[in-house]
């Protein structure tokens, strides 16, 4: 009896070894068959990166392109101005950080939910050969974005939280090339008169000084240091067409400002904008149109950046690099009490220079 009963214990466990066994296989057979060869895989891969040079997207009802032509990336929408390459690469990067969490439908009725036409996105190369092309939907509550790959089939998730912009203003590099503060010496200040204030300094650690200033009056040589670093790093606020008729009323009403370094180059800027007729009980300031920089001058290196910017479009920038030059004598120099026999410093007339306004220094 002991020897049936173990022969049948070892029957009994060999055939639930078995279909433990089988029912692995048929466990393992079906995750395989689920398993979607996009899971876990990134959007884009960093091999593909290299090849990418053109870049479609579509957002907010808005679309643009932007391009790698030879040594720079340019937006062709907006005048061909350089792209604003650290935007570029957080975009790029966003997608090669995204991976595919799962595949959730190929039911079209299901996707249409997803919103997937909202935004697109297509990387190309050179050739224009499609490297990865995207249709990109709304957040899912798990915080991923729905996504269809190439077109058409299956919707996924994947892990993307970047922003897509449409705008073609959002890929523009505004930055205007400026000057390096502790280089600058010497800062030439056309007024509203016509006239003309010098404000010069030995180094960088000495104060600006302004010749011919009486003994009872007191230079701001902080505001002029201030204005200097102001100069240094400009955003536009937006950029226009070069014939863009406010950008060409501004820099007939322009005034410049001429900065010179201890090499005895000069760096122009002259910054306008088209003045508003008074009305009764109305400022004309408030109804005055935008404030639009111009900029000339400097070196080979500076030369080469105004080609890239300013040379392509005219850039608008905040109304203080206007309001905040120094339209007369006294917003620099502090009066005291002068005596009948101490002579009265004035400005110097100059003469506007064609395009920008601007007259360099003569001692130049």
């Amino acid at each position: 009896m002991r020897l049936k009963t173990l022969i049948f214990t070892v029957v009994v466990l060999a055939a639930l070894v078995g279909a433990v066994v089988y029912l692995q296989q048929q466990k393992s057979s079906t995750q395989t068959a689920d398993k979607d060869e996009w899971v876990g895989k990134p959007v884009l891969t960093n091999e593909a990166v290299a090849d990418i040079a053109e870049i479609y997207v579509l957002a907010n009802g808005q679309a643009c392109v932007i391009q790698r032509q030879e040594d720079e990336w340019v937006v062709p929408d907006r005048y061909g101005l350089p792209v604003d390459f650290a935007h570029l690469r957080r975009f790029i990067q966003n997608f090669t950080d995204a991976k595919i969490v799962r595949k959730v439908t190929a039911n079209p009725e299901v996707m249409e939910r997803f919103e997937l036409t909202s935004n697109q996105v297509t990387f190309k190369s050179k050739d224009g050969v499609v490297i990865k092309e995207l249709a990109i939907g709304k957040t899912s509550e798990s915080g991923d974005r729905f996504v269809q790959l190439g077109g058409d089939g299956p919707a996924y998730l994947m892990s993307f939280s970047g922003y897509i912009a449409g705008d073609p203003e959002r890929w523009v590099k505004k930055d205007i090339p400026g000057i390096v503060p502790d280089t600058i010496t010497e800062v030439v200040f056309e007024l509203a008169d016509g006239g003309q204030l010098v404000a010069s300094r030995a180094d960088a650690m000495a104060p600006f000084e302004i010749a011919d200033v009486l003994s009872t009056e007191t230079v701001d040589s902080t505001e002029v240091k201030n204005i200097v670093n102001e100069f240094a790093k400009m955003l536009a606020t937006t950029v226009r067409p070069l014939d863009d008729p406010d950008a060409q009323a501004a820099k007939a009403h322009s005034r410049s400002i001429t900065f010179r370094d201890a090499e005895g180059k000069a760096y122009t800027y002259s910054v306008g904008r088209s003045p508003a007729a008074s009305t009764d009980g109305e400022d004309a300031a408030s109804k005055s149109g935008p404030v639009f920089i111009f900029a000339s001058g400097g070196d080979a290196a500076f030369e080469a950046a105004l080609q890239r910017s300013l040379a392509r479009a005219s850039f608008a920038v905040a109304e203080h690099y206007y309001t905040r030059l120094p339209s007369k004598r006294s917003d620099l120099i502090a009066s005291g009490e002068e005596t009948a026999t101490e002579a009265t410093a004035v400005s110097t007339p100059i003469e506007s220079s064609p395009g920008t306004g601007v007259q360099p220094n003569s001692n130049n």
